[in-house]
């Protein structure tokens, strides 16, 4: 699982290393809603877990999740 500050690049990071965009990016908080990303690897599926910025709790989505 990805934790951290919003736009510290949890969701640029994921999306390197699962080679093409599946998660969104943006300045703003972006991540809402925790994002699982399923990828397969040669030792099998693994989930990839995106979260919402930990210091984005003033939107009460993000607060919720």
């Amino acid at each position: 699982a990805a934790l951290g500050a919003f736009s510290s690049g949890k969701s640029t990071l994921i999306n390197t290393l699962v080679g093409e965009k599946v998660c969104k990016v943006g300045i703003k908080p972006t991540t809402s809603e925790v994002h699982h990303v399923p990828v397969p690897w040669s030792t099998g599926e693994w989930d990839i877990v995106d979260t919402p910025g930990l210091d984005a709790l003033e939107d009460p989505a993000h607060k919720k999740e």
